[in-house]
Formats: C-alpha cells, sequence, structure tokens
C-alpha cells in the first residue's frame, strides 16, 4: 500500500485522485499550507495541485520571479517522495491571453525532462456532481471541450505531457483579477 499525499483544496482534483489512488493510504494537503511547510514526510506520490491566485495581479517581473519560487518548492517536495504529479492546466497550441497557462508552460519547460516530475493536463474536470449543471450544458453547446472524470481516471497516460505546446501569448503584462484571467480562457485556442 502506497502513502499519496494530494496537496491542493479543489474538489474535482481531491476527488478524481482519490478516486484514482482509492486503495492506498491517500493524505490531504492544503495547498498554501504545504506552500509555507519546511519539512515533509515521506510519501511515494504526491500530486500538486495549485497556484497562488494572488500572482496575477503581480507586476510580470514579479510574475516571473513566482515560478522559480515555485520550482524551489518542488525540489522541495521531490526530497520525500518517489514521484510527483504535477496538475497543470490545459496549454492551447495556438493563443492564449491567460497568465495561469503562461505560468504553467514556463514551469513545464524547467521540468520536463525531471523524471520524477511527471505533469499532467487537461480541461476541467466533468463528472457526475455537475454533469447536468445548465452552464456546463451551454458551454458544450458553444463547443468547449472538458474532460471526462473517468476516462481520466483510467486513461491518466493519455494526459500526460510530453511536449510543450508553444501558444502565442497577448497581454500578459496586464494585471488582472482571477475573474478576468478566468474569461480570458474562453478565448484560449
Amino acid at each position: 500500500m502506497k502513502k499519496i499525499l494530494i496537496i491542493g483544496s479543489s474538489y474535482s482534483i481531491k476527488d478524481t485522485f482519490s478516486k484514482k489512488f482509492h486503495s492506498n493510504l491517500i493524505y490531504f494537503s492544503n495547498f498554501r499550507d504545504a506552500w509555507s511547510l519546511k519539512k515533509f514526510n515521506n510519501y511515494d506520490i504526491i500530486v500538486v495541485s495549485g497556484f497562488h491566485h494572488s500572482q496575477i495581479k503581480q507586476n510580470f517581473a514579479n510574475f516571473n520571479l513566482y515560478i522559480l519560487k515555485y520550482l524551489d518548492f518542488l525540489k522541495k517536495l521531490e526530497i520525500c517522495c518517489n514521484n510527483i504529479i504535477l496538475i497543470s492546466t490545459f496549454i492551447p497550441s495556438k493563443l492564449s491571453f491567460s497568465r495561469v497557462v503562461f505560468f504553467y508552460k514556463r514551469l513545464s519547460e524547467f521540468i520536463i525532462k525531471n523524471k520524477k516530475i511527471e505533469i499532467i493536463y487537461f480541461k476541467k474536470i466533468i463528472h457526475k456532481k455537475n454533469k447536468e449543471n445548465f452552464l456546463i450544458k451551454l458551454l458544450k453547446v458553444i463547443g468547449f471541450k472538458f474532460t471526462n472524470q473517468n476516462y481520466l481516471i483510467t486513461n491518466m497516460e493519455n494526459f500526460k505531457l510530453k511536449k510543450i505546446p508553444e501558444p502565442k501569448f497577448l497581454f500578459l503584462n496586464i494585471k488582472r483579477y482571477m475573474i478576468i484571467e478566468r474569461f480570458l480562457r474562453f478565448f484560449d485556442i
């Protein structure tokens, strides 16, 4: 039986990876709590999902420094586990206005060759809880794609980032609030 730590507070991430590793000992930590810890217990696998939303309101130089701080955080986690699964937002191939997408793309460039870190990326997870949601149905009709939770659980290898997409980024220097960031993600191509 393996010891699994899931870092992050997203319901869909905790639910999905709890199901993925259901026959193991699973522990949870809030992302901000984990970020501030100096030392971790040992685990077989650490699933990392999280990002400080306040960073999108920073100037771009500070935002780039945050990427380096995040790398240090991952190095700290690497010491106490056999494998890290980093949950990345979906990185489009052509165009993005998103600072969060830029963050995960840049972070991925630093760690993609690290054999101890596996980068999993996918679009928003849809599971039974929100499958019948009116907004989700509307977005599907408009053409937005989502990730089926069961398919992700049973076919995780298909979501592993092997080659980093190279979208063109626009307006990254503009500070923004998370609600604006989420709206801009609709225009990713």
